[in-house]
């Protein structure tokens, strides 16, 4: 076993400092550059595109290699904790607690024992061509601190997390995920979670809201508390991007307490299949092609725009409105309710079944050929177009 305390675990390197000016493979100055972008990580690289400059700080870990049976690693370091294991060894961890930065990188995976956590201001776990965690096994996560961010100023709290296999995280408090990116599936479980976010000076070129997603092929989300799913200003952003869908879960812990509020956008093109859920406050999703695989109730608004096709089954909004947008073709497979308003808007068919508003309107308005199988009612108007 290995039980380390120490002041800090690892080390940064000086700042390298260089303009935009200066990135030029024909320099020694921009090939500095260069091979510093080559070995950094997340939280790194600082641009600021205001002043036209780029600073990178790159981490130098310790080395470690577990040997013999079931080996556990532990680690106590307050101000930062940046640990390698050898190319041919897998991390296995115990406490790995610090109030700053911790970084764990293993080419063969990282596991856990049952007790296990990671603590944080910033985590980045990077299990290689193994996994993070398994199924039976999660690795337990603390995220000390949270924070908005533009791209000249990191924020303050996130959560990186990479590996070929699959990646099983626990937190009992809420996460920000910078990135994730898995070939298996990420399965994660949290009082929260959220797309590492921010806002773009005016002078900068990029907006942070491209930057922080969840790439993997399925996504299990448990949500504890009655907690959110993104935020108004920040969704859960998800890449669609391949030939396959994506299937995305979003479940709560406890069934006598629905997740919150749900707001998730895809990032580039390419089908979201969402299972059905409950929410106990409003849902927005807004994808490319959008495939709604079961009910899905909430007790406010619910918005789903697709840029593409779109097929959904039950649709309820307890105390809101319904609001279906697609740009392709939409087909509702089950009953579409609000208790306020239903608008429903295509721009190919639109194939629908029962419709109704308990106090409001309902609108269907495409600009294909519009196909009803059953009831639509409505206190107020009820206007279709096609």
């Amino acid at each position: 076993n290995i039980n380390i305390k120490s002041q800090a675990v690892g080390a940064s390197d000086g700042v390298l400092t260089g303009s935009f000016a200066d990135f030029d493979v024909n320099t020694a100055e921009g090939l500095k550059l260069y091979e510093a972008l080559s070995r950094a990580d997340v939280g790194d690289v600082v641009w600021d595109f205001e002043n036209g400059t780029v600073s990178i700080q790159t981490k130098r870990p310790i080395i470690v290699e577990q040997t013999g049976d079931n080996p556990v690693i532990n680690i106590e370091a307050p101000e930062h904790i940046f640990v390698q294991s050898t190319g041919d060894s897998a991390l296995r961890i115990g406490q790995i607690i610090s109030n700053g930065a911790v970084r764990l990188v293993s080419a063969q995976g990282i596991t856990g024992i049952a007790n296990n956590l990671v603590q944080g201001s910033t985590i980045t776990l990077r299990g290689g061509t193994g996994g993070i965690g398994s199924a039976d096994q999660w690795i337990n996560l603390s995220q000390t601190s949270g924070g908005v961010a533009t791209l000249s100023e990191t924020s303050d709290g996130w959560t990186a997390l990479s590996a070929s296999g699959g990646i099983y995280v626990n937190s009992d408090g809420s996460l920000s995920l910078y990135s994730v990116a898995s070939n298996t599936g990420l399965y994660l479980a949290a009082a929260g979670v959220t797309s590492y976010s921010g806002e773009a000076d005016e002078e900068e070129e990029f907006d942070v809201n491209s930057l922080g997603y969840i790439n993997a092929p399925v996504i299990d989300l448990t949500i504890k508390n009655g907690a959110d799913v993104g935020t108004a200003d920040h969704a859960l952003r998800v890449n669609t991007e391949g030939s396959q869908p994506v299937e995305l879960t979003i479940k709560s812990n406890d069934s006598s307490k629905p997740v919150g509020n749900v707001y998730v956008q895809t990032v580039n093109d390419g089908t979201l299949q969402l299972a059905g859920f409950t929410s106990n406050g409003e849902v927005s999703v807004a994808a490319d092609s959008l495939t709604v695989t079961g009910a899905l109730s909430a007790e406010d608004n619910v918005t789903l725009s697709a840029t593409s096709d779109m097929t959904v089954q039950d649709v309820l909004s307890q105390s809101g409105s319904v609001l279906l947008e697609s740009d392709g073709t939409l087909s509702a497979l089950g009953d579409i309710s609000a208790g306020a308003n239903v608008n429903l808007e295509a721009a190919g068919d639109m194939a629908i079944q029962s419709v109704s508003a308990a106090s409001g309107s309902v609108t269907a308005d495409t600009d294909g050929r519009l196909t009803a199988q059953g009831a639509i009612t409505a206190q107020g108007d009820v206007t279709l177009t096609s």
